[in-house]
């Protein structure tokens, strides 16, 4: 498959107080709520968002959207567009995850150690 058909399938992220809280990872499992492209199928949202985000895809559940009639402050009607949303449910490796924060912490101790040495720079500029 083209990587160009790869990166056109995923439009954004679906973000909404329902889509944050399935967010929220348990026993290495999340989900993701995308909007894709009308015409992409299961198959091909799962390989996008393997290939994209890095991750193994458990399922994908697939909602069409139709778009509501909506009515202006001019009295004029209009449609909104439909559009498709994808809930992709993904697994995390648990062992990644915690080397991951394992790293974190290495990560603060290198930014107090440089904090010290620009401190320990600043006075000693300060001094003379």
């Amino acid at each position: 498959m083209d990587d160009i058909k790869i990166f056109s399938i995923i439009k954004k992220a679906y973000l909404s107080d329902k889509a944050t809280l399935l967010n929220k990872e348990k026993n290495g499992i999340s989900k993701l709520v995308l909007v894709v492209e009308k015409n992409s199928n299961k198959h091909l949202i799962k390989k996008a968002t393997s290939v994209l985000f890095g991750v193994e895809v458990v399922s994908v559940n697939i909602i069409n959207i139709l778009g509501k009639n909506k009515l202006s402050q001019r009295r004029f009607l209009y449609k909104e567009n439909d559009y498709k949303k994808a809930i992709v449910t993904i697994k995390f490796d648990i062992k990644k995850s915690n080397n991951q924060i394992n790293a974190s912490i290495d990560k603060n101790k290198i930014y107090d150690s440089y904090d010290k040495s620009v401190d320990n720079f600043i006075s000693s500029n300060t001094e003379n």
